[in-house]
């Protein structure tokens, strides 16, 4: 089940759209509010740059967009726990 999850986590993050984008829980967590609200901001502004590349045909990868939801989610997570 190890070898399998590894894979898996390989396999995610070479998918993922840069080295900042793809991110786990434990590096969120250590992160302040003001620095996981700023990273917010900026992962918001990439999704929406491609979301505009995917519907002008542009973009090659669409499961970038699915990574970047996904880490969105995480931050807002970690965000909603802290309150």
């Amino acid at each position: 089940m190890q070898v399998r999850n590894e894979v898996r986590y390989k396999f995610a993050r070479s998918r993922a759209v840069n080295e900042n984008t793809f991110m786990e829980m434990k590096e969120l967590k250590t992160k302040s509010q003001s620095e996981l609200n700023k990273l917010l901001g900026d992962f918001r502004d990439k999704l929406r740059d491609l979301r505009f590349r995917d519907a002008s045909k542009q973009l090659k990868n669409v499961r970038d967009i699915r990574t970047l939801r996904q880490d969105i989610a995480r931050i807002m997570t970690v965000l909603n726990s802290n309150k």
